[in-house]
């Protein structure tokens, strides 16, 4: 109830039905966090111990909320991973499971200060948008004017898709993976902004940044957010 207290202007924001609901530690919920898609929510536990109280947050988060459905996603495995979309490594499993009323569709489109982004809510720990980095979206948006930003480590690209709609003179999304850099452009084509006029490369960021160099590029704005 306390969290839900401070959220209440992002509930009742009309241009804002993405964002983070539960923020594990700081709410005192060690290992358990949840965020609202539209009308579903995830509930995510990171270990064994969460998740014995992941069905419980789910149905508190329900009774108050109303969303149509809620997913629980139960993080765990050993050590170490595999690589995945970013470039980083997820460790362990995830396991989802619909926890009360009905499934999300394969695809959903949410929308954050009023821009449309693409998220898949099944199926991998990671639904193509980082809740928790709103305010620094927000924050890369009132300087990004005029300048010309490179992105890192971008994954779905919304660092990307916020510069290029505060007016980024150029934006350079970089990323390991193929798939999420076709992903990042189809969050471009969402906000009517067409891919082509920016610049997207499959590289480690670590080698994107050692061309630079040696091609002398320069940036008003970076964003660095690794795995």
């Amino acid at each position: 109830d306390e969290a839900l207290a401070r959220r209440r202007p992002l509930l009742r924001d009309p241009g804002t039905d993405a964002f983070r609901l539960l923020h594990g530690d700081g709410e005192g919920l060690a290992g358990i966090s949840a965020d609202a898609w539209g009308p579903f929510i995830t509930v995510e536990a990171a270990g064994a111990g969460p998740a014995r109280w992941a069905g419980e947050v789910a149905r508190a988060l329900a009774e108050r909320l109303r969303p149509r459905g809620v997913v629980v996603k139960h993080a765990f495995g050993e050590p170490g991973g595999t690589p995945v979309e970013g470039g980083g490594l997820e460790r362990g499993k995830v396991e989802d499971r619909i926890a009360l009323g009905e499934g999300p569709p394969e695809e959903l489109i949410v929308r954050e200060a009023g821009v449309p982004f693409l998220v898949r809510l099944l199926g991998g720990r990671h639904a193509g948008l980082f809740t928790d980095m709103r305010d620094e979206r927000r924050r890369l948006a009132a300087s990004a004017a005029g300048r010309r930003v490179l992105n890192l480590f971008a994954f779905t690209g919304s660092f990307s898709v916020v510069a290029a709609r505060a007016g980024a003179a150029e934006v350079v999304t970089v990323d390991i993976v193929a798939k999420v850099l076709e992903w990042a452009k189809e969050n471009f084509r969402l906000s009517g902004i067409d891919p082509g006029r920016h610049r997207f490369a499959r590289m480690d960021a670590l080698e994107y940044l050692a061309l630079a160099r040696r091609k002398g590029w320069t940036f008003g704005a970076i964003v660095l957010d690794p795995p």
